[in-house]
């Protein structure tokens, strides 16, 4: 799940630009970091338009069986190889 849609960053272009709000304290509410913030007014003032989130990102991609079976035999080689036991014979659904 994204921390920013449109709406977001709409408020947040409206706080620090006209409400005179920090860039540090929206950042905190937000939970971005304050350089995204200073980076969002930025376009905001440089366009007059308030910027919009790309919709274009990388698809979610699913595993195979396959591909699941093979991070279960890494899995298992990692705890073998620090000694986990325990840890291996849950994976090994024998526990």
């Amino acid at each position: 799940m994204t921390k920013l849609n449109n709406k977001k960053i709409r408020y947040i272009i409206n706080q620090v630009t006209k409400k005179n709000q920090n860039t540090k304290t929206m950042a905190e509410i937000y939970d971005i970091t304050r350089r995204r913030v200073q980076q969002l007014v930025k376009e905001y003032r440089k366009t007059g338009d308030v910027p919009k989130l790309k919709k274009n990102r990388r698809p979610r991609t699913y595993l195979t069986k396959e591909e699941k079976e093979i991070e279960k035999i890494k899995r298992l080689r990692y705890e073998i190889k620090n000694y986990n036991y325990k840890r291996m014979l849950e994976l090994l659904n024998l526990i």
